[in-house]
């Protein structure tokens, strides 16, 4: 315990986090619900949730009954990464894919 002299002389204990962290940024802390993610996305609440169960999207931070939320910045960093570089430079480019013949009645001739 530090002295009553060494108080009186306004000697410090330890610095608090919140002082020696740098800025926090409001995307670093911000948490997202699953039906503000599913509006983002433009997709359903439940293909989101799907999406999470098979393990292809982020798992929340936060689980609870009525309260489950994702960091934004791992929905984000999970958007950018779903965009495939392969996929880009055609698109960029107007090029349309080569998917091959196509199936089904359609293809048939005398059909």
């Amino acid at each position: 315990m530090p002295s009553s002299s060494s108080i009186a002389r306004g000697a410090k204990g330890p610095t608090p986090a919140s002082e020696t962290a740098g800025p926090v940024h409001l995307d670093d802390i911000t948490l997202l619900s699953a039906p503000a993610i599913a509006e983002l996305l433009d997709v359903s609440r439940s293909f989101w949730l799907q999406q999470v169960a098979d393990g292809k999207a982020p798992p929340p931070v936060i689980r609870l009954p009525r309260m489950t939320r994702w960091r934004k910045t791992s929905v984000l960093a999970w958007i950018d990464a779903q965009a495939s570089p392969k996929e880009l430079p055609a698109a960029e480019a107007g090029e349309i894919p080569n998917t091959g013949p196509l199936r089904g009645s359609h293809n048939r001739v005398g059909g």
